[in-house]
């Protein structure tokens, strides 16, 4: 899955934020930056997965802009 290896990547680059592979079923689905049909099962984990992921990459920003 396309989304599971771009989480590895992150992972490889900024090994200080908590990046599972697992997360990449919330998106599967639909896709990344894609709503869940109201109701859906995922729909909790998808929104806590979103804020993990949105948390990492500003942190990494964050921190590569510190670097520069």
């Amino acid at each position: 899955m396309m989304l599971a290896g771009w989480l590895a990547a992150y992972a490889a680059v900024y090994s200080d934020g908590s990046w599972a592979a697992d997360w990449a079923e919330v998106w599967k689905e639909t896709g990344a930056g894609q709503p869940l049909p109201e109701g859906h099962a995922l729909a909790e984990r998808r929104a806590e997965v979103d804020q993990a992921v949105l948390a990492n990459l500003l942190r990494m920003n964050l921190a590569r802009a510190a670097e520069q």
